[in-house]
C-alpha cells in the first residue's frame, strides 16, 4: 500500500494532465481521476458523441407490444424529450437549471454519463469526480445470464436481468422468452446498461455480428456512402508491424500490414 501511494498519490493528487505526460498545468505523478468527462463532454472537448443508434435503442417495446422509453436514457444522455435524454443541466448550480441547448451548435444528443454538468458548467480539466470503473457489477450479471441462456437455463437468468432493470426503476420482465429471445434481450440490456463503457465492441465481435450491427448502423447515418466500415479482417487486430519486421515467423502470416 505505500508504494502504491508513493507512485500514485491520494485522490485527486498528481497532475491532470499527466494522460498527456504532464506536457501542462502543475502538479506531477499519476492521478487517480479520470479525464474521460472532458473527452465526452458537450460542453468541453466535445471529442466523443453518443450514436443515433445507441440513442434509438433506449426506446423499444414493453412486454404488452407497447412503445416504452427506458428511464436510464436520462442518466446516459443529454437530448429531447422525445429521446427520453436528459433536457436539462446545471440542475444543482447556484444558478439553477439551465435547458440543455439541444439544437444549438450541432450538439443533438451528448453523453451525460461521467459528466459533472449537472452541478457545474464546464469540467474545465481533464479530471472527472466520477472514477474510471474497471468492471461493474451489473456486468457480471448480465455475462452470467448470458452464460445460463446459452446452456438452456434461461429460468436462473431471468432474475440477474431484473435486478440490474431493477436499479433503474425499469419494468421486470415476466420471461425471458426462448433461447434466442432471451439472447436478443440480453443483447440490448448490455447496450443499455453499459453505454459509452467500452464493451459493446467486444460484445459485437462475441456474439459474432459486428459486420452487420456497425454497417447498418453507418448506412442509416450516412445513406450515400458505399463505403464499408466494418471488413471481415476487423474481426481480429492485426499483427504490429515491428512485429512482423522482426520476426520472419510470423511475416509470411500478413498480407497489407494484416494478419
Amino acid at each position: 500500500m505505500t508504494s502504491r501511494t508513493k507512485e500514485w498519490g491520494g485522490w485527486a493528487e498528481g497532475s491532470p494532465y499527466y494522460m498527456f505526460g504532464s506536457q501542462e498545468g502543475s502538479g506531477s505523478g499519476k492521478n487517480t481521476l479520470t479525464g474521460r468527462a472532458m473527452e465526452y463532454g458537450w460542453n468541453d472537448w466535445r471529442n466523443v458523441f453518443i450514436s443515433d443508434a445507441a440513442v434509438k435503442a433506449f426506446t423499444y417495446k414493453d412486454q404488452a407490444g407497447k412503445t416504452y422509453v427506458d428511464p436510464r436514457a436520462q442518466n446516459t444522455f443529454y437530448g429531447d424529450k422525445a429521446s427520453g435524454g436528459d433536457v436539462t443541466y446545471c440542475d444543482k448550480c447556484t444558478a439553477g437549471a439551465k435547458p440543455y441547448p439541444f439544437t444549438e451548435n450541432g450538439n443533438g444528443y451528448r453523453w451525460r454519463k461521467y459528466e459533472p454538468y449537472e452541478y457545474k458548467e464546464k469540467g474545465e480539466l481533464p479530471q472527472s469526480d466520477i472514477n474510471s470503473q474497471i468492471i461493474r457489477y451489473a456486468d457480471v450479471m448480465l455475462m452470467l445470464a448470458e452464460a445460463q441462456t446459452q446452456l438452456g437455463k434461461i429460468g436462473e437468468a431471468l432474475p440477474l436481468v431484473n435486478k440490474v432493470r431493477a436499479r433503474s426503476g425499469a419494468f421486470a420482465y415476466t420471461t425471458l422468452g426462448s433461447k434466442d429471445e432471451a439472447m436478443k434481450k440480453i443483447m440490448l440490456e448490455r447496450q443499455l446498461e453499459l453505454a459509452g463503457e467500452q464493451v459493446r465492441w467486444f460484445d459485437l465481435i462475441r456474439w459474432g455480428i459486428a459486420k452487420e450491427t456497425l454497417n447498418a448502423e453507418k448506412k442509416a447515418k450516412y445513406p450515400a456512402s458505399s463505403q464499408s466500415f466494418f471488413q471481415d479482417k476487423h474481426v481480429l487486430f492485426p499483427i504490429p508491424l515491428t512485429e512482423k519486421n522482426t520476426n520472419p515467423l510470423v511475416a509470411k502470416d500478413i498480407s497489407n500490414d494484416w494478419n
